[in-house]
């Protein structure tokens, strides 16, 4: 099995070696990597917007502690337009794997298949 890591490091190789075996899988390869590319990026997001959550709660605690009501309410403000973005990357993120997995799915049975008949042609001999 092709690790995506394996097949960013060594993509034009693959492509290679499948077109000499008779097969165009330069498209598959090109999604899966570029769906790799927007999860990341995607997750990279997610990351900070989770931080500055965690960052503007703990905030939030000590201007509560200090008595600062009004200034921790702000803040608390500031959290919700932060959630709601969190909730459209966590969406986003949940498309994009599927479709990431989905493509990984597509390019493993194009291998299946092209192994399966360089196998059956190799019986019919």
């Amino acid at each position: 099995m092709l690790e995506i890591s394996r097949i960013k490091e060594q993509k034009n190789e693959i492509i290679e070696l499948l077109k000499i075996r008779g097969f165009d899988a330069k498209d598959i390869i090109e999604s899966v990597l570029s769906l790799d590319i927007k999860w990341r990026n995607s997750k990279s997001e997610l990351d900070d917007v989770a931080s500055e959550l965690n960052k503007i709660a703990k905030e939030i605690g000590m201007l509560f502690g200090q008595g600062k009501v009004e200034e921790a309410n702000a803040a608390k403000a500031k959290t919700s337009n932060l959630k709601e973005n969190l909730k459209h990357l966590v969406k986003l993120l949940l498309i994009l794997l599927m479709k990431l997995l989905t493509s990984c799915m597509r390019f493993q049975m194009f291998l299946i298949k092209l192994f399966h008949l360089e196998n059956l042609m190799l019986i019919m001999k």
